[in-house]
């Protein structure tokens, strides 16, 4: 009989030791679209194959209201030389944010919007953006090493719409920080400097 119970609690040691501990989820609490006037985001791309580099600013350069209701901020895009002194703006993004969603708007349009990303996230989350049909999958939260600094970002594994799970990248996102680091098959992003109020 003991040794019967000796067995039966040494097999639940060996599986309680063998089994697989749950990630943390983190649950986000901090901004993870950092979206004031001025801020700004200095990243620069490059292509590990032919060696191309390009260097992008995005800035929240202004504000507006439609629809009476709807608050937009403005983010303008540019092309810019190596030490972020010379800026091309080249288009804008107009965006906003309810208490769960950053959403996507067409000026152009009467002011249609897509949701694209929830504003709180935790491991394990998914979701299709409705901006640009991609599917969005929180695997991790790890520590991201970049030109701008260290963070501690959600690591999402990203399927583009037309690929059927054939192909896939990954973004980290830092809260209160926003986007610090994007990984394609052959071309990487990661953040070079920023100003966030």
């Amino acid at each position: 009989m003991q040794k019967n119970i000796l067995i039966m609690f040494l097999l639940a040691i060996v599986s309680v030791s063998c089994s697989v501990k749950p990630k943390d989820p983190y649950p986000s609490t901090g901004n993870l679209h950092p979206l004031e006037m001025g801020n700004y985001w200095n990243y620069m791309s490059y292509n590990e194959s032919s060696g191309e580099v390009i260097y992008t600013r995005k800035e929240v350069r202004d504000t507006m209201t439609v629809l009476d209701t709807v608050h937009l901020y403005k983010l303008y895009v540019g092309e810019s030389n190596a030490d972020f002194s010379s800026i091309s703006w080249n288009s804008k993004q107009y965006i906003a944010k309810d208490d769960s969603f950053l959403y996507y708007y067409s000026y152009n349009d009467s002011f249609p919007h897509w949701k694209d990303m929830p504003n709180q996230i935790k491991i394990g989350d998914s979701w299709i953006s409705d901006w640009d049909l991609q599917e969005y999958i929180v695997e991790d939260k790890d520590s991201v090493d970049v030109p701008a600094g260290v963070f501690f970002a959600y690591k999402i594994k990203v399927y583009p719409y037309y690929s059927n799970h054939s192909l896939s990248y990954y973004k980290w996102i830092a809260e209160d920080i926003g986007l610090v680091k994007e990984e394609h098959n052959t071309w990487s992003t990661v953040l070079m400097g920023y100003q966030v109020k």
